[in-house]
């Protein structure tokens, strides 16, 4: 092998080359790679940081929902019983008032009937009057006169 040969020198010359810029490169390198583990470790700890609040926030939140499921119970449970509570009320005064139209309604009837009852008697009553006077106008009573027979019979 010549000392003098190209290629010989071309390859002291690269190693050459290596050694001078490894240092530089080399701080290059790992002050880049530092600063990015840096990045990722400050990225890692904004992750953690912001899953510890996710997690607090779904606890919070799911505390919120339960107390709201409760709430929600209570509110139907409150207004079941206030449902009930006035439908029973208004079945009974369903009930009153189906009771008073009831008696009312009788009432009504029975005035009716009287009214219709009375009506009857009194154009019986005048019937009978009329009948008897012709009677008596054609039998020809002379004892009593018809108007003395009149009030003897509307005094019975």
């Amino acid at each position: 092998m010549h000392f003098l040969d190209e290629r010989f020198w071309l390859a002291i010359s690269f190693l050459l080359l290596i050694y001078f810029t490894y240092k530089p490169i080399k701080k290059v390198i790992l002050s880049s790679l530092d600063k990015k583990i840096s990045e990722i470790k400050k990225d890692l700890h904004e992750s953690e940081s912001l899953k510890k609040e996710a997690k607090l926030l779904l606890k919070e939140t799911e505390a919120k929902i339960a107390m709201l499921d409760s709430l929600k119970r209570s509110m139907i449970q409150d207004a079941t019983i206030e449902a009930e509570q006035l439908i029973k009320q208004k079945d009974e005064e369903l009930k009153l008032f189906l009771t008073s139209k009831k008696e009312e309604s009788f009432q009504f009837i029975n005035h009716k009937k009287m009214t219709a009852f009375n009506k009857e008697k009194s154009e019986f009553v005048d019937l009978v009057m009329q009948l008897v006077a012709e009677y008596f106008k054609s039998s020809n009573n002379a004892s009593m006169s018809d108007i003395e027979i009149v009030k003897m019979i509307r005094k019975k």
